[in-house]
């Protein structure tokens, strides 16, 4: 209802940059890349369709790149596009997760103590969704990406590590009217949950392609070039299992990592992550689902607390699917 403020600092962080930066990223994402001052977020795959990278991507300038992954895939993401460097010198690699800190402000209030702190215009029609800018704040300066995955409007504010208390604590004044909080990461894995975004190393890895982790909306078939576009389009790829998004009506504790989904007595799917949604008032997680499950809509149970509970695979995600909130 307010505002929050998340210690991000933890994510993995790298610059791409140079005259081959374009041609060489063109080839790892399965998507088009973003405009200057713009943020998508790609999957990189490998020529089997597998998930090897899930970045979000900004375009700083024509020929530089600001990529931020998940804390679990720093060096795993960092050796796989490093493997597929080109040895020109054309690209420019760098790791500056321990160079850069992070703050997510997040929140209906966010605009407004952002807007105490900085002189940058920050209303959706000067600074929108999915859009990237560096702007002043509180006596330095911040890479702003108006991106999150908890599903309300907010920044991410990367800076220089040595300006990153001068900064929490401009902000933290800065929302005393609004009553602003700390929240820290299991508050987030719910509200990343309620609005829908899986994340790779918990709900999918390298083991999974495109297809299966349901990350093909992040993927442009019609792009070519890519790595792994083949095994895209190649309809006759089998899908055993699919990652679908679930909530389940709960009582007490909520699913936990492995848990099983039930067809009776057959096993037919397993779960990474849940929490209690306490913005939908139900359980919510992802798992993964034998195919002709999650296409044939048939009734599976969880087993949570030594009870069948049924799951409701969800089409979309329950906590603003349209992105209003968050476009805001």
């Amino acid at each position: 209802k307010s505002v929050g403020i998340l210690d991000l600092t933890a994510l993995a962080k790298y610059e791409v940059s140079g005259p081959g930066a374009v041609a060489f990223l063109d080839r790892l994402c399965a998507r088009r890349l973003p405009a200057v001052g713009s943020i998508d977020c790609t999957p990189m795959l490998n020529e089997r369709g597998q998930v090897m990278c899930f970045t979000t991507i900004a375009r700083l300038a024509p020929n530089r790149f600001y990529l931020t992954a998940a804390p679990q895939a720093e060096l795993h993401h960092h050796s796989w596009m490093y493997e597929h460097l080109p040895r020109d010198g054309s690209v420019q690699l760098e790791n500056v997760t321990g160079r850069f800190g992070a703050l997510l402000l997040s929140g209906p209030r966010a605009r407004e103590v952002l807007a105490k702190v900085s002189e940058a215009k920050l209303s959706n029609g000067d600074f929108p969704w999915l859009t990237v800018a560096d702007i002043d704040i509180a006596f330095s300066h911040a890479r702003a990406l108006r991106f999150n995955m908890v599903g309300e409007l907010g920044w991410e504010l990367h800076h220089p590590l040595e300006y990153q208390i001068g900064i929490y604590e401009a902000l933290a004044a800065a929302g005393e009217q609004f009553e602003i909080v700390d929240f820290g990461f299991k508050a987030y894995d719910t509200m990343r949950l309620e609005a829908g975004w899986p994340i790779w190393g918990a709900d999918f890895n390298s083991s999974q392609t495109a297809i299966s982790a349901n990350l093909i909306r992040f993927v442009d078939p019609t792009k070519e070039g890519f790595i792994g576009r083949r095994a895209i389009l190649d309809t006759e790829q089998p899908v055993p299992y699919r990652l679908v998004h679930i909530s389940i009506d709960v009582d007490g504790s909520t699913p936990e990592i492995g848990n099983l989904l039930f067809d009776g007595n057959d096993v037919v799917g397993y779960v990474h992550t849940s929490a209690y949604g306490p913005s939908v008032r139900s359980g919510i997680a992802f798992a993964s689902l034998k195919d002709d499950y999650v296409l044939g809509g048939k009734t599976v149970d969880c087993l949570v607390g030594g009870k069948r509970l049924p799951v409701n695979i969800l089409e979309y995600a329950p906590h603003d699917p349209e992105s209003v909130r968050v476009s805001s």
